[in-house]
């Protein structure tokens, strides 16, 4: 007679034999949704973007607007008293002679010149400085009018440098003009020791 050593076993295996039939015959088990968090990739997305458009807007060429007097027609020159007016003569290595003139009758051998390398800061104090002495005559700083006069070795750079710190100083009047006038003509000879070169603006 055969005798069954596992009987609770069998009775075990039947009964999840039968459950299974059941769920095949009845509806599915739902299985629960994967849920994924891309909060993260959202905030690299946004940083991906950030990133193109900062180094687009770095490789846009730049460019500087200078105005020019009207070649074709008749050009009135302004008359500007003397004691408003500034000359910044551009030498070479970065240099800078800087003179201002009186209105009354002078000579060339009274006139006081500064001389510096070009820095940010130097450059700046010398600003405010005529800046102040223009607002002690005529009751204003704003009617200062610088002179740019540079020379043919001077440096792209520093032309470009001191255009800047006349949008930073709020110098509303200056000029790019050659260095051709008598006080000029001293400068090159006496500092500087060499003769005016030809200049084309």
């Amino acid at each position: 007679m055969f005798h069954n050593r596992y009987p609770n076993k069998i009775k075990i295996m039947a009964d999840m034999m039968n459950l299974s039939k059941q769920t095949n015959n009845g509806r599915r088990s739902r299985k629960g949704n994967l849920k994924v968090d891309l909060t993260a990739m959202v905030d690299l997305g946004f940083l991906l973007i950030s990133f193109f458009m900062l180094s687009t807007s770095f490789d846009k060429p730049k460019q500087m607007d200078v105005f020019m007097p009207n070649s074709k027609g008749p050009n009135d020159p302004t008359e500007i008293k003397l004691t408003k007016t500034v000359s910044l003569m551009l030498g070479q290595n970065g240099m800078i002679y800087s003179y201002q003139l009186p209105d009354m009758d002078f000579t060339i051998q009274d006139i006081a010149i500064d001389s510096f390398e070009y820095s940010a800061a130097v450059f700046r104090k010398l600003i405010f400085r005529y800046q102040d002495k223009v607002a002690r005559i005529h009751g204003d700083k704003k009617e200062l009018f610088i002179f740019i006069k540079p020379l043919e070795n001077s440096r792209f750079e520093t032309l470009v440098s001191v255009l800047d710190e006349m949008n930073i100083c709020n110098v509303a009047r200056y000029a790019i003009v050659k260095p051709e006038s008598e006080v000029d003509q001293y400068i090159f000879q006496k500092i500087i020791n060499t003769k005016p070169p030809e200049i084309k603006l």
